[in-house]
């Protein structure tokens, strides 16, 4: 698909500045936080405009249609894909307008495109430790039915799965080659747990909002808190045995014609393992200490150069 394609033609219905990842480093909370601003407008949930074909970082959209031998994908729909975004951005009344979409941080297409808009849209990034948000991102794709081994097999046998994202050094390498360095915060997340508010007024000095608008009780959001499944083992096996019920569901997501409808039994089956293993709030158990020195003596090498890249000393609040 040519780079045209890419290109809005309505710039003044696209976001001011984007949260671009990573994925789980509280990009929830700062997205839900500066949505209490006055002058700020944010839709809910991610959007995905731009990585919408990476099949790397969203292998859910696409989905395979065996019964007919069809690939269906979010491009299937492509043509209405921009006014439908658009149309996210089409309010009065604020100041500015963003999104998140975790993604952007890690994909190879995301930056590229966001580039080519005839808009200067700012681009926020947080980052976490590198491990601690892998073991976070393995827990999140758990209770979705994507894990279907242990950490450790994780890491082993299927790698890029939970620590691709985890690679900052070539993902902001990524960034600045598109996204000049005046147009792009980054934000570590240690730093924003231990003081939100100064966190919030550097990155509202950013927008060029006014911080004193915000209200005390807008700092005291977490969202996305942690849940785990009620037995990590019955998940396992229902997500080996019955994921390509979940394939269909999200299959449904990509405002294409449904491949099949659900049929009693596969709600049946949802329903049972809800009721069963239901998903409920609380910290998983603490990584194995093997597991933790192996994965940070791995960041450390893999992420040297990243306190030169950023400009500030982030590798000693990590390791």
């Amino acid at each position: 698909m040519s780079d045209d394609k890419w290109i809005s033609k309505s710039p003044e219905n696209l976001p001011d500045f984007i949260i671009s990842g990573g994925m789980k480093c509280a990009t929830t909370t700062i997205h839900a936080i500066l949505a209490k601003h006055p002058d700020v407008y944010m839709p809910n949930g991610e959007l995905h405009m731009f990585d919408m074909d990476d099949v790397f970082e969203h292998p859910q959209f696409n989905y395979y249609d065996s019964q007919n031998d069809i690939w269906y994908s979010k491009l299937n729909s492509f043509d209405t894909k921009w006014d439908e975004y658009h149309a996210k951005f089409k309010v009065n009344g604020f100041q500015i307008k963003g999104e998140d979409s975790t993604g952007y941080l890690s994909s190879k297409k995301a930056f590229r495109r966001i580039a080519l808009q005839k808009k200067p849209i700012k681009i926020i990034v947080m980052l976490r430790h590198p491990t601690s948000r892998a073991y976070s991102n393995y827990y999140h794709l758990l209770r979705n039915g994507k894990s279907l081994f242990s950490f450790e097999d994780t890491i082993q046998y299927l790698p890029h799965t939970i620590l691709s994202r985890s690679m900052y050094k070539q993902h902001i390498e990524n960034l600045y080659k598109y996204i000049p360095r005046e147009r792009v915060k980054v934000v570590i997340f240690e730093d924003f747990v231990k003081d939100p508010k100064v966190i919030l007024k550097d990155v509202s000095n950013f927008l060029n909002i006014d911080f004193v608008k915000f209200k005390d009780s807008d700092f005291n959001i977490y969202a996305n808190k942690s849940k785990i499944p009620k037995s990590i083992r019955v998940k396992y096996f229902f997500s080996r045995n019955f994921r390509h019920f979940g394939n269909k569901f999200d299959a449904s997501k990509l405002l294409v014609d449904k491949p099949h409808k659900d049929n009693l039994f596969h709600r049946f089956i949802f329903v049972l393992h809800n009721y069963v293993n239901s998903i409920k709030e609380g910290k998983p158990e603490k990584i194995k200490a093997s597991t933790k020195k192996s994965l940070d003596e791995f960041f450390v090498r893999e992420l040297d150069g990243l306190d030169e890249l950023l400009g500030q000393k982030v590798l000693e609040k990590w390791f």
